[in-house]
Parts: structure tokens; sequence; C-alpha cells
């Protein structure tokens, strides 16, 4: 293996770095940014390509949630080294303090990546390029690479890109020239995905498929793989004895019962089913909580006093007269219930040497908590990463990941060396959450203050964490100055980020409060929209002509307005029983303008169409992004009409017969409609979202004159009638 250590200039550095390799040329590359780049790109930010006899591989430095960065990422370094796209593998990299922040959250990636990766191609093409001018006496004009070879014109001369990459030395005078968009053979073109045949015929695998030839593990000594299920308790609630242990053991057949008495999550103690069969495990561990769960519902348990955060979803409501309007909103907490429950494989192979294999949005930050739980040095600590099949920003929290190591600790301790695998239940999943908060929110209008919306913003948090207040500026594109006052307050469940964060609920309430002043006004809801979109100050504009890509331009967001008020066929497009509503919103360096066709059918709302009209700069893969935001949508939609938690405090045997979420009937058709420019990419993964839930609201206010203001819609099938309220007005 041939390894090499090159210092670019100062506007681009490569470094090759003696990382281990099966095989080929490994470069660790840290690029930094241009001088044209914005301040948040001047962090470096590392990239491991290896080349080998058939591929230039790479690890993907963030998570595969489903966004499909694998397929994105590999079209960037294609497109500047033109180089077949097939050609490229993926790989997913370790947990690793050299790769920079790891976490996958925000929708950044492609943002953070975007022009890294183009000059990393670009320097690596022109780099094999003038290699080859050089070795082989060519001139320069008239080399060129295509389907994986440097071709010559008027030359017979035909040279495998790879080996030739192979051979090429780094050097530091390349200023490489990039690909310009009208070159363009893979951005912005159809491309299927890296992983659409091995999902389609069902040979991809996600960490719950796993066996024990997938761990790679050196030693081909172990026993097939254990599989362990759990069930958690809080503190107050009464704990098994060792009679009911031994018992359930037995009836069982289990290999192991643990107990971990450690406290994280919510939880101090936690019942461990150890077996290499998962049936029995599974029919143990209801059991198990059944026997939990009828403690807890007899009349000797004594329950703690409900949280302060519960009684506001009973104060919603309408405020308005000739001079002002107020409206509150209210959101319930709701679980991320991604496809791919929770799921780790742990494995001590000595004392003080741990190897976990999970799909983590933040392995760095999971290999982290694992050591201070363990009482563990990081270096000793092996996270690899694997899809994770869903996330939504569940699977940044490590609770299942250190749950894992706990118990493969625990086995080891007991003298088994052996890779076991945790599943979580989707009990668990939906039970043992980091909810999205609950919020309760108001915001008022008045003529005396026409420039001005007051918006306050309540959120629940954990249930032992102090209550906290701040001020936000959340609404930049609009043109009312608007002041959020966020405050906290005691919830039943712990919470956390939740697809598209805060933007999912704070879009819910402005977007309706605006729906409601443009009948305030007696105006038409996009035409009042689009008067109030936020223009530029001069300050501003000479902001966004020295940084276009990341700064907000108003026309960018009118134009998606008036995409999807054209495709729309806004405001005629319905027929008896039916409305429109539109709604339009900015996050993430993004765009978007919907408008959702609704009806009412059987006393509940039917979603029957969605036009959507996005803007994320360049659309690096146009399919992936039209999925990203389809998929956005019907998320937002299953939150809207059906997220709420049951209305019992343990959770312990919810799955989707209580937790509905929306099904293949529930989808409506969706019309995507991408804005084309040459502004750099911006986040997709979460923009769907927030604009949903508020367009459904005012098409169902124009339907039926009732506002929605708190979630869900819908409840047992029909609408739900604390969740809309009649105007009322106030004319004292």
């Amino acid at each position: 293996m041939k390894i090499e250590r090159i210092n670019f200039n100062r506007r681009t550095l490569f470094k090759a770095a003696g990382i281990t390799a099966t095989s080929g040329l490994l470069y660790s590359i840290t690029a930094c940014s241009q001088e044209n780049a914005s301040i948040s790109q001047l962090n470096d930010i590392q990239l491991y390509l290896n080349i080998d006899e058939t591929h230039l591989r790479f690890l993907l430095p963030r998570a595969e949630m489903g966004q499909d960065l694998a397929t994105s990422f590999a079209m960037i370094i294609a497109e500047e080294m033109h180089l077949p796209l097939h050609l490229i593998k993926v790989d997913f990299a370790d947990a690793d303090s050299n790769l920079g922040r790891q976490m996958t959250v925000g929708s950044a990636s492609i943002r953070n990546w975007w022009q890294r990766l183009r000059y990393i191609g670009a320097n690596f093409r022109e780099c094999a390029l003038k290699y080859a001018v050089e070795k082989y006496s060519l001139a320069h004009q008239d080399c060129y690479f295509k389907d994986g070879f440097l071709l010559v014109r008027n030359n017979k001369l035909k040279i495998q890109y790879l080996a030739l990459l192979r051979e090429t030395p780094l050097t530091t005078d390349i200023k490489p020239s990039l690909t310009q968009q009208k070159d363009y053979q893979l951005i912005g073109h159809t491309i299927s995905s890296n992983s659409a045949k091995n999902k389609a015929t069902g040979a991809f695998k996600f960490l719950g498929d796993y066996d024990i030839t997938d761990l790679n593990v050196t030693d081909d000594s172990f026993p097939p793989m254990l599989n362990a299920v759990t069930i958690a308790y809080k503190s107050h609630w009464p704990k098994p004895n060792q009679i009911k242990l031994k018992q359930w053991q037995q009836q069982f057949k289990l290999d192991h019962v643990i107990e971990l008495k450690q406290h994280f999550s919510g939880f101090d103690y936690r019942l461990v089913l150890i077996s290499q069969r998962t049936w029995p495990l599974l029919k143990c561990k209801q059991i198990v909580s059944q026997d939990l769960k009828q403690t807890l519902e007899s009349p000797k348990f004594i329950r703690p006093p409900s949280r302060e955060f519960e009684r506001l979803d009973k104060q919603t409501e309408i405020k308005l007269n000739k001079d002002y309007l107020e409206c509150s909103f209210y959101t319930p907490e709701i679980a991320h219930a991604p496809m791919e429950t929770q799921t780790a494989i742990a494995l001590f192979h000595k004392e003080q040497s741990l190897e976990i294999w999970a799909p983590t949005q933040a392995p760095q930050r999971a290999r982290r908590s694992v050591a201070n739980k363990l009482g563990l040095k990081e270096d000793d600590i092996s996270l690899h990463t694997s899809v994770l099949g869903g996330s939504f920003g569940r699977k940044r929290y490590d609770d299942f990941i250190i749950e894992a190591a706990l118990i493969s600790q625990a086995m080891f301790e007991k003298g088994h060396s052996i890779p076991i695998k945790l599943l979580w239940t989707r009990e668990d999943d939906l039970g043992r959450e980091h909810y999205r908060p609950a919020t309760f929110q108001s915001l008022r209008w008045s003529s005396k203050e026409n420039t001005k919306i007051q918006h306050r913003l309540i959120e629940s948090h954990g249930p032992s964490l102090a209550p906290q207040s701040s001020e936000h500026n959340f609404f930049s594109h609009l043109d009312w100055e608007i002041q959020t006052l966020k405050s906290s307050l005691p919830g039943e469940h712990i919470t956390g980020i939740w697809r598209s964060v805060h933007h999912g609920y704070l879009a819910f309430s402005i977007c309706s409060f605006i729906d409601e002043l443009s009948y305030f006004h007696a105006q038409d809801p996009i035409d009042y929209s689009r008067q109030h979109v936020a223009s530029l100050g001069i300050r501003q504009q000479l902001k966004v002509s020295f940084d276009p890509s990341t700064r907000y331009q108003p026309e960018r967001l009118i134009n998606t307005i008036n995409t999807v008020e054209q495709l729309s066929g806004w405001p005629r497009n319905t027929q008896a029983n039916s409305a429109l509503g539109f709604a339009s919103y900015y996050c993430f360096d993004s765009y978007i303008s919907i408008v959702v066709k609704i009806s009412l059918e059987k006393e509940r709302i039917k979603v029957e169409h969605i036009w959507a009209s996005v803007d994320c700069g360049l659309a690096i893969h146009p399919d992936g992004l039209k999925a990203q935001i389809e998929g956005g949508l019907l998320f937002g939609l299953s939150a809207c009409l059906y997220g709420q938690m049951p209305d019992e405090p343990e959770l312990l045997t919810v799955n989707f017969d209580r937790y509905q979420v929306t099904r293949m009937s529930d989808t409506p058709e969706i019309e995507v409609n991408i804005q084309k420019n040459n502004f750099n990419p911006s986040g997709a993964g979460e923009l769907g979202v927030p604009t949903i839930a508020p367009a459904i609201a005012n098409a169902y206010r124009k339907l039926t004159g009732n506002r929605l203001l708190s979630m869900p819609f819908l409840k047992n099938g029909h609408m739900n009638n604390d969740s809309f309220l009649e105007l009322k007005k106030d004319n004292k």
C-alpha cells in the first residue's frame, strides 16, 4: 500500500495519512474551504478515499437515514472526477474523531459537503490528467476521461482511470477547474439509487437482519449470536422478585436473565431476557409487560401527580374584534416511529475492549456516552455504523446503544464473550421515546402595532429538568417584527428533536395565523402571504451579493408561491364539499410553498391532492429530492391527522393499533415542482414536514369556517372535537 503525505496551499489541503486499508491506495483528505466559501464552511472536513483494483471507495461521514446520501455523495465525486458512477462504492464510517463532526441533523449534510466534495473530485481528476500528460508526452487539451478510461483525441491510447489514479502522485500546484452546470452528466439527472435494487429485491440489510457473518469479526470460534430484549422500569415502579425471574426463565427456556440497575433515559432498572431464539423472548417479554401493567393499574399503586403542562391543551382559543386578532395553538407529544426500531449489537472481545454495531445519527457522541457509562476509554471502543432505516431524530439518542453495551459487559462478567443483539419491539420504540415536545403557542396582532406580531411559545420538557426561557427570531422571512418568547414547563415524558426540529409546530401556528389575518383583512390568502414576504434592507442585500446560496432571498420564496398557485389552479380548483389551503415557509436555507385540496368524508378530513414547489438550490439527485419532499409531507400528514400518544403515563404496550400513522389509503396524489437554479444545494430532508399541517387547517377554515387549533385533527376515525373552534367576534 502506497501512502503519501502532501501539503497543498492554504486554499485546499490534501493530506495522505497512514490509515489501515485492505488494499489499494488510501487517502485521508482534509478539504478546507475556498476563498469564496461562506463563513459557515470554514471548518476543515475530512474524507477517506480508497482506490483498489476495481473501485474507488469512500467512507460516508454522515448517517444514511433513508435520505440516500450514499448516492448523492457518490454523484458529486463522480461528476467532478468524470468517473462512471458504478465505479464508486460507499462504506459507512465508524465513529472516528478524525472525521470531524459526524452527527447527522438539521438537513446539513449536502449543505456542508457540496463544495468540498467537488474540489476533492476535481483535484483527483486534474492530478491524474497532469500525471498522464507528463508520463505519455500528451497534449493536455487532447486528453479526456470517458467510461472509466483516459482517452486521447486522434490517438488510440486508452488507459484505465483507476489504474492511472493508483500511480498518480498528488502535487501542490494543481488549480482544479470545476465542471460547469451545463456540462453535468450526473448531477441534476435521473439516476437510480445505489441501494434501489437491493431494497426492491429484499437483499438490503438493516442491523436487525445481521447475523454473525455480517459482523466481520476475526475470531471464527464464536457460537451463534444471542438475542436480547429488555423491559425498562421507572424508579417508582415495583420490580419483579427473584421467584418470578426464575419462573419466567424456566417457562420460556431462556439462556440468561440479567438485571441492569443503572439510571439513564428516565429508567433505573432493566430486566434483560436473552436467548438464541427470538420467539420465546418475545412471548416472555409480553408476559412480563402484562404483569407490570397489571401492577401499575392496581388501586394500590400510587401515581405521581400530573405535570403542569398537561392542562394547556384545553386553553386554545380565538379572540378578535375590529382592532386585533389573537389565536392560540396546541400540539401534543408525538413519537418518531421510524420504520426500523432501535437495534444494536455489542461484543466484549476481552476486558476493557468493546465492539458495537449500531444505526446512529451521532456515532461519536454514542461512543463517548458508552465509554462514560461503562467506565471505558473511548479508544477501547469500536463503533461501526449501519443504515438507520429511518430515524427522524430518534437515533440521535444513544439509550439503546448504552443498553446493548451494558448487557454485553454483564455477559462478559459472567464469562461469556459473545455478540449480543439487542432488539427493541415497537412497544419499546413508542413507549421509551424522546418525544417531540408538546407545545402551546399564542400569537397576537393589533392594528395599533400592525408591523408586529406577538408570539409566545411554551414547550414541554423532561420531568426532571428545570424550566427555561429565551427569546428567538424564528420568522425572518416575514415582514412583521416577530420576537418569540420561548419558555418550558415539565411534561410527563422525556423530549427531544424530531424531524424538522421546532419548525413542525412553529409553521402550524404562524402559517395558520397569517391565513386568519387574510380573512381579517378580507384578502386572498396567497395574495396576503405574498405581500408579507420580508424584503431585504441594504445590508442584507450586500450579504446576499457575497454569499447568495446561504442567505435568505425573498424572490426565491415568492417564486415557489407563484408556481404552486399556478400548478394548483388556485383558487378555483374545487368541487362541492372541497376546498384548497395554502402554506409557505423558509427553513434550512430552503423554500417551500404548498397547496392542499381537502374534502369532508364521513365526518373526517380527506386530503385529496398536494401541490408543492420547493427551492433547495441545485437539485443534485432530483428523484431523491422529490422522494424527500413526498416523505416529509406524508410524515407531517401523519402527525397532524393522527399523532398523539394514548392517555396513559406508562405506555408499556402501545403499538400501531393505538398510535395511528398514515396508511396507503390516506396518501393523496402529490405533485412536487423543483425550482431550477444554480445556487448551492440546501436542506431538503426535513423541508416537507412543516407546511402540511397549516395548509390542511387553512383548507378546513375555507371549507367550514372553523379554525383548527389543536393536533391531531382526527380522533377515533372522526374529526377531533377538541381540535377546532368556531370564530367568535368580540365587538366591544
